[in-house]
């Protein structure tokens, strides 16, 4: 018996509150589901609103895209297409890891004001004033920036 290659459905238009583990405990009823990635924004961690299902089996995954095709859940009617073999990256199912921002920018802030840095702050800060001076200007009201 030939070694089956596993399958990869993009699944579209994913309804809130249908995530990674919800995603996998759902095609879990068509056959085994190897790996599960919803897309993420990169910045606030919050779902793009399509995934990425692998199953052992491309048969499998052929009968779970044409179950779920046009699916309706959750107010939103799901979008089901097979992924082509040649198209599934080998990054595609990394594991997501959220970019603390907070902590950088705090890091960034904290970080002595240099005399050069203090020189960029202050020339944009006038070039900031002489664009609003400007805009002022041409709505015709007098008013200088210090």
């Amino acid at each position: 018996m030939a070694k089956s290659e596993p399958g990869v459905i993009y699944i579209g238009h994913l309804p809130h509150g249908f995530y990674e583990n919800q995603l996998k405990g759902f095609f879990s009823q068509f056959g085994t589901v190897l790996k599960v990635r919803v897309a993420r924004s990169i910045k606030t961690y919050r779902p793009k609103g399509y995934a990425f299902v692998m199953f052992a089996n491309r048969e499998v995954a052929e009968i779970a895209c044409r179950a779920m095709d046009g699916y309706f859940m959750y107010n939103k009617i799901l979008v089901c297409k097979m992924v082509p073999p040649e198209k599934v990256r080998p990054n595609m199912f990394r594991k997501f890891v959220k970019i603390p921002w907070k902590k950088l920018e705090k890091n960034r802030r904290a970080l002595p004001l240099t005399e050069d840095r203090l020189k960029r702050l202050k020339r944009k800060q006038q070039k900031r004033n002489k664009e609003l001076e400007a805009k002022l200007k041409r709505l015709g009201v007098s008013f200088t920036l210090p």
